[in-house]
């Protein structure tokens, strides 16, 4: 605890900087707590590259499907062939001569002929739609590349800036207790209270004779006593405190 070595009035004069000073520390503790807490928002994956990922996924999925539906329509044109080859064998072998059978065979041929042209139709069409797939994917594929490789680079640069506000958070927590285990109670809560009714400033700086708490020109005798001893200002019940 501060204690006077030649009476009173230098025991206050000592406090009333010691406040100061752990003002001093505390405005830059939470200066630094708001850093981290704006850091970790950032650390977040940013919208735009959450976007730029679900448009490469969708654009893969859609290629998927794109082949997916490409290798039934080939399977379709081989499951017509295999219909085709045997009834044009047996048709044209002579083996049938029944007239109505043979117009029967003769009308499916020409049905599933009719099939065939129109599916290896769709499998053309449906390969232009998967090589306007893959051109697409990667084309979104490389973009997200991109924005996850600004990224990573920009991530690593907000945790290295991270790491260096918390070591300062800490060294700070350390220099604010030992500064805290300095104080009587009684004039630390007293700082407490002001603090949180002002904002967090419960000591305010004089400069000039003018108090920096509310900018309010203070009389040479209330500055002279908030040389000698605890003093508040007399407009904004802030502490006083004179530099020597």
């Amino acid at each position: 605890m501060l204690r006077s070595t030649s009476g009173v009035g230098r025991a206050t004069v000592l406090e009333t900087q010691a406040l100061y000073h752990l003002q001093e520390l505390d405005l830059e503790i939470e200066d630094l707590q708001r850093q981290c807490q704006a850091l970790e928002a950032r650390l977040a994956e940013p919208a735009a590259l959450q976007a730029a990922r679900a448009e490469a996924q969708a654009a893969q999925q859609a290629l998927r499907q794109a082949r997916e539906k490409l290798r039934d329509l080939e399977w379709a044109v081989e499951r017509l062939i295999a219909k085709i080859q045997p009834l044009e064998q047996r048709l044209y072998s002579g083996v049938v001569r029944n007239p109505k059978e043979l117009d029967a065979m003769q009308k499916e041929l020409e049905w599933l002929q009719a099939q065939r042209r129109r599916t290896e139709d769709q499998v053309l069409e449906q390969m232009a739609v998967v090589e306007q797939q893959q051109a697409e994917t990667a084309q979104r594929e490389q973009r997200l590349a991109a924005q996850v490789a600004a990224w990573e680079n920009e991530r690593s640069a907000l945790l290295a800036t991270r790491e260096a506000v918390r070591e300062r958070l800490a060294a700070l927590q350390q220099a604010r207790a030992a500064a805290v285990a300095a104080l009587t109670p009684g004039l630390l809560a007293r700082y407490e209270g002001l603090r949180r009714a002002k904002r967090g400033r419960a000591v305010a700086l004089v400069e000039r004779n003018v108090c920096q708490g509310c900018r309010t020109a203070l009389a040479p005798a209330e500055v002279q006593r908030a040389r000698q001893q605890l003093t508040v200002c007399s407009s904004c019940g802030r502490i006083l405190y004179v530099p020597r």
